[in-house]
């Protein structure tokens, strides 16, 4: 006070002199002064973020796209040259103003219904180019580059009317932005003197995934005094997420053929050997900003339109000036961008397979046929938090606590296992002769699906399709598969295909998606699916196709059931019951069939598709009072019609989901009662196309 001149020294210990020059200084322009000088970055950096909460909306364009590709091969003396070159740019809309989201209880009522109004428009391109090229017979190299860039953008606008006193609404507003580049390098290379045959092929993958502004806002209405309440405290808050992810991958294969016998051409022995190494780097990295309330912020929380950027005038997020109730001036920012930091939200991990394998194809007559062999996987997956791995925490360590107890602990994830794989195949000819080839097939194999890195991540993240946050499981272990089928074909030179395949699958920790409250991922102990495929290919007339396939499946996942409960961040698994059911992600059938017409002679070609499959289960429940969601058959038919004008001119109609089917996954109560977890359709798409070649 004495610096500032406020207060003489001499009345220093005067407290009506020193309660003065307080006042004053409260009343005066240093505290606001000194508020502007200290928060000028925070002001502009808090302008920086735009105001585009609103939704808006507009007429869209016809969807379209166009590609261009040309191709020859020409010759460099007497070495052969090929090339290809293409480019495709397409760019369409979607909307559905009348989709549903739904969440229920433990009661079977609702805990959210959602009206929605969803949108996605996608714009992008891809490239190729090519070439190959031929020193002589013997020898042939070829590159590949091959761009792919896509954004989407996706809108959610959803509204609930909870009672005659309170309405929900929730804006979404998720744009992605992907970028691929794949580089590649193949050769094939034949040595006389061995007889031996050399397939090399190396591909590098660069990915990145960017989504710049996932821009998440929920707030209530008061029907009864038509007031919005807006702030960091409804709902889920007010969120701005920034994220980016990138995907590199190595693919790197060598394989060799000889032939065990040359003596009888018609008896194919030949044995093959070979390896491939694939590595892919993920790093993840994201930025949580929170819309908080400054001193004073409050006050704005209370509006009477629905014009959301009226809440995010760019002026309450700088420095300003006012009168608060005692009639004392202040300086205050009445609203502010707050990144909320969590250690999760940096991650990296690798995962990189290293594989050998040793097969032969041996014709024992003309009769009987054997393949097989065995083939060796070795894989080697981690991810881990940057931070956590930096600072060399052990597994379970309780700074890995994250979220204080809302989600568990963020241990690596870790997965190092030797795999052995052998496989065995038969092939007996029952018949071929003129009418055709009749064959009997059957196969024994053994097979490996593994977590990917993200499954495998304790990380939790908001997911826009789920609405919900999701998080991984560390100890995640791989699937292991026994397949046996046997299949009976035949290959009739006149009109008529057709084959029957028994097959019978035994998976061991099988991965589901578990709804746990929040979203994650769980290996069930055992699951088996069986069933039968029949396949079919008719010529109904000179110029008249059928071709049809239906498979049907028993299936079949019995586990106990366990609910997850955290202690300080550790899982901690409660058996609640067995369970019985069909097995994760698998229809009980499907059925595809198209009938396609071709008559050259005057231009003419068509195709009616027809596809649907059987109710499936996508999101699995580990809570006994809340059933599972299923996506339910949708019939989709398609059509295409084309015709040649000239030599060089040719056009197309294609008719997409005719029927405009809905999109429906719904929880599966034994009741009437029906509960979608979401429901939405695009519309039927009409693509007229143009296509001129040289």
């Amino acid at each position: 006070m004495i610096k500032l001149g406020l207060l003489a020294p001499a009345l220093f210990n005067d407290a009506s002199a020193f309660n003065a020059a307080k006042e004053a200084f409260y009343n005066g322009s240093y505290t606001r002064d000194a508020f502007k000088i200290i928060n000028k970055n925070a002001a502009e950096q808090n302008a920086s973020l735009p105001n585009n909460w609103n939704t808006p909306y507009r007429r869209t364009p016809l969807n379209f796209s166009q590609s261009f590709s040309i191709g020859n091969q020409t010759k460099i003396g007497t070495k052969k040259l090929g090339y290809l070159f293409s480019f495709r740019y397409s760019s369409s809309n979607q909307y559905d103003a009348e989709a549903v989201s739904q969440r229920a209880r433990f009661d079977q009522s609702l805990a959210q219904n959602l009206e929605q109004g969803i949108a996605r428009e996608s714009n992008g391109w891809n490239g190729l180019a090519s070439l190959s090229f031929s020193p002589n017979k013997n020898n042939s190299f070829s590159l590949l580059f091959m761009p792919n860039l896509i954004g989407i953008n996706n809108i959610r606008n959803g509204y609930e009317r909870v009672d005659q006193f309170l309405e929900n609404y929730a804006i979404v507003q998720f744009y992605e932005q992907r970028k691929q580049l794949v580089y590649q390098l193949k050769t094939e290379h034949y040595l006389p003197g061995l007889k031996l045959k050399i397939r090399s092929n190396a591909s590098y993958t660069r990915g990145k995934s960017t989504a710049p502004d996932f821009r998440n806002l929920t707030f209530t209405r008061d029907p009864s005094t038509n007031e919005y309440q807006f702030g960091p405290s409804v709902g889920e808050g007010i969120h701005r997420y920034f994220r980016y992810l990138n995907e590199n991958q190595l693919d790197v294969r060598l394989q060799f053929e000889l032939p065990l016998s040359t003596a009888d051409k018609s008896k194919i022995r030949k044995m093959k050997w070979g390896g491939s190494y694939v590595r892919l780097d993920r790093y993840y990295d994201q930025y949580d900003y929170m819309i908080l309330n400054g001193p004073y912020g409050s006050t704005l929380n209370i509006l009477t339109t629905d014009n959301v950027s009226d809440y995010f005038n760019t002026q309450s997020f700088l420095i300003n000036e006012g009168i608060n109730n005692e009639g004392k001036p202040y300086t205050t920012i009445y609203q502010y961008y707050n990144q909320i930091h969590f250690d999760g939200d940096e991650t990296f991990g690798y995962s990189a397979i290293t594989s050998a394998f040793l097969m032969t194809d041996y014709a024992i007559n003309s009769l009987w046929k054997v393949s097989g062999g065995v083939r060796m996987e070795y894989a080697d997956l981690f991810t881990d938090v940057v931070t956590y791995y930096e600072a060399g925490y052990a597994v379970n360590d309780v700074r890995r606590d994250y979220s204080q107890g809302s989600y568990p602990l963020i241990n690596p994830g870790v997965l190092k296992k030797l795999n052995i794989l052998p496989s065995v195949n038969m092939l007996y000819v029952i018949r071929d002769d003129d009418k055709g080839v009749v064959n009997f097939r059957a196969n024994y194999s053994q097979s490996v699906a593994r977590p990917s890195l993200r499954e495998l991540s304790d990380v939790a993240i908001i997911d826009y399709e789920f609405r919900t946050f999701t998080f991984g499981n560390s100890n995640l272990q791989p699937v292991n598969i026994s397949n046996y089928d046997v299949r009976l074909e035949s290959f009739q030179k006149d009109r008529w295909n057709w084959s029957v395949s028994l097959f019978y699958k035994q998976f061991r920790n099988h991965i589901e998606l578990i709804n746990a409250g929040t979203v994650t991922w769980e290996n069930v102990d055992r699951s088996r699916a069986a069933g039968i495929e029949l396949e079919g290919k008719l010529k109904l007339m000179k110029n008249l196709d059928w071709m049809t396939n239906l498979t049907l499946v028993n299936s079949n996942t019995t586990f106990v059931r366990k609910r997850m409960e955290l202690s300080s961040g550790n899982r901690i698994y409660i058996p609640l019951d067995t369970v019985s059911r069909v097995m994760f992600g698998q229809a009980p059938y499907i059925i595809n069939s198209s009938i396609s017409y071709a008559n050259d002679k005057n231009g003419w070609t068509g195709t009616l598709s027809y596809n649907i499959q059987g109710k499936r289960l996508i999101v699995a429940s580990n809570v006994k009072e809340i059933p599972d969601v299923f996506e339910f058959p949708r019939n989709l038919i398609d059509i295409k019609v084309s015709k040649r004008i000239t030599k060089h001119f040719s056009t197309y109609l294609s008719v997409r989901d005719l029927l405009n089917t809905y999109i429906r996954r719904s929880y599966d109560y034994q009741t009437d009662v029906r509960i979608d977890f979401d429901r939405f359709r695009f519309g039927t798409t009409y693509i007229l196309g143009i296509i001129y070649k040289l």
